[in-house]
């Protein structure tokens, strides 16, 4: 009876500890896909908004190039900025809203997808990106619009999957393997190697059966045709179970075979579990503290250290709505810096990128109040949320941070203002109106800015609520 009641136990254990395994993997695998479906769509949408950016700083090189497609010195120009500006770019093309190439960098060997994904964003408006298996390169491609009217084309822009592959590569957990694929055709598309006519040792990129099965988790990825897949290895759960298993057996045998001594082995046993949970739980935990740094990064701009636009966009409507709670004002300013095109064209991105830090190490220093958050929102464009102060007190600092910053001295001569650096600021607060959502306070700040710059820049411009009132009749 003992020994079946100790055998009964064990099997027990031995299905337990073969659970809480599998559980482990899962929330491993869980976390994995998740947050790397998150980081490729933010790496889409920055992709995106950093073309549209380009675009808009070089409207007129874009409208010349698609007037003179057959400018090969013009195209090429254009192309080298394009290389400067984008670590993992390939090529580009450009296309009418009828879909007719005006300008071709495969030289005729565009594939039949490229086509298919340009009709249907003129037809719908939307693109779902996907891998595209040309010749040349396996690429994805970001498509926008530019220019007005009859002289409306699509800029196509080829990027390689680099950055893609270094985010599976940093994010796959051992004993597993992520990849991308079209949830569509079942195509494997992205995996640690690269895209997938990187993998010499298959023949048919459609997934599997067997590896069908073997997904532990999916994430679906917007805005694309992709899901992020976590395959386990093959034996990791067999031969998991068959070793546990087997000291299962070797257990009951030895209880068996040497009854006096079972309170020893049971002893034994337990404390063999206990360490391998010991040392699952503290795994979990170094997996949870990474996962919270790679949030943390997620949300921080990696040049100045400041938090970007996707920490701003997933926590200022909870700020607003604070605010409102309390009864506070919530103060906003959006600050551009002046003519900072013209500089980067006059020093080069290095010296674009230093002085971005140096701009940020004085607003870090200015704004460090616990009620206020400082965010680069995008190129030269910073947002600082004030929380519950008084707004006049506000827009002095900032008519002071203004005035330090052109004391700073950092040259500009392309400057039509200063012959230093200076900004712009737009200030807004929901002091002077009714305003209804964080969203409309921005559109209200960015509304002074705007002013601001058409006044001839290098000074602070306050939004009250007859300003707001125009505004809101205006939209």
């Amino acid at each position: 009876m003992v020994t079946l009641i100790f055998g009964f136990w064990l099997v027990m254990a031995t299905n337990d500890r073969a659970n809480n395994f599998k559980k482990y993997h899962q929330e491993i695998s869980k976390n994995a896909t998740r947050n790397i479906s998150q980081e490729i769509e933010s790496l889409l949408r920055q992709k995106r908004q950093l073309v549209k950016s380009f675009i808009e700083d070089n409207r007129q090189m874009f409208m010349e190039v698609a007037a003179y497609p057959e400018d090969d010195e013009l195209y090429q120009r254009l192309n080298l900025k394009l290389g400067r500006y984008f670590t993992d770019y390939f090529s580009s093309n450009i296309a009418t809203e009828a879909g007719e190439l005006l300008v071709d960098d495969f030289e005729g060997n565009i594939g039949e997808l490229c086509l298919n994904d340009l009709q249907h964003y003129i037809n719908s408006g939307n693109q779902q990106v996907r891998i595209h298996p040309n010749p040349m390169i396996y690429h994805y491609d970001i498509l926008v619009e530019f220019g007005e009217g009859v002289e409306k084309k699509v800029i196509i822009i080829t990027f390689n999957t680099d950055d893609i592959v270094n985010l599976l590569k940093a994010s796959n957990p051992e004993e597993h393997n992520l990849i991308i694929a079209d949830r569509y055709n079942n195509l494997v598309e992205v995996t640690t190697v690269g895209s997938r006519n990187m993998l010499k040792d298959r023949i048919d990129y459609r997934l599997s059966e067997d590896e069908r099965a073997r997904v532990v988790t999916s994430s679906a990825i917007k805005g694309t045709f992709w899901e992020v897949l976590d395959l386990h290895d093959p034996d990791l759960f067999g031969s998991y179970k068959n070793r546990i298993l087997w000291q299962a057996v070797v257990i009951y045998l030895f209880f068996i075979l040497i009854i006096t001594l079972m309170s020893f082995s049971l002893y034994a046993g337990l404390r063999r579990q206990k360490k391998l949970e010991q040392g699952l739980l503290e795994n979990n935990r170094e997996i949870c503290a990474l996962n919270t740094e790679l949030e943390k990064l997620s949300l921080t701009d990696s040049l100045t250290g400041l938090y970007n636009r996707r920490y701003f966009e997933t926590n200022t409507a909870a700020e607003f709505s604070r605010a409102i709670r309390l009864g506070v004002d919530l103060n906003i300013a959006i600050i551009d810096i002046d003519y900072f095109k013209q500089y980067n064209d006059n020093f080069g991105h290095q010296a674009g990128d230093e002085c971005l830090v140096r701009i940020s190490d004085i607003l870090k220093s200015r704004f460090r109040r616990s009620n206020e958050t400082v965010t680069r929102y995008g190129g030269e464009e910073f947002v600082i949320l004030n929380q519950g102060d008084n707004f006049t007190g506000f827009v002095k600092r900032l008519q002071q941070l203004s005035t330090e910053i052109e004391n700073n001295r950092l040259e500009n001569p392309g400057s039509k203002v200063s012959d230093s650096i200076t900004i712009s600021v737009g200030v807004a607060s929901t002091l002077y109106a009714d305003i209804d959502s964080i969203d409309e306070l921005f559109r209200v700040a960015d509304r002074a800015l705007y002013l601001a710059k058409g006044e001839g820049r290098n000074r602070v411009v306050e939004f009250k609520e007859g300003d707001v009132n125009r505004l809101r009749a205006s939209n």
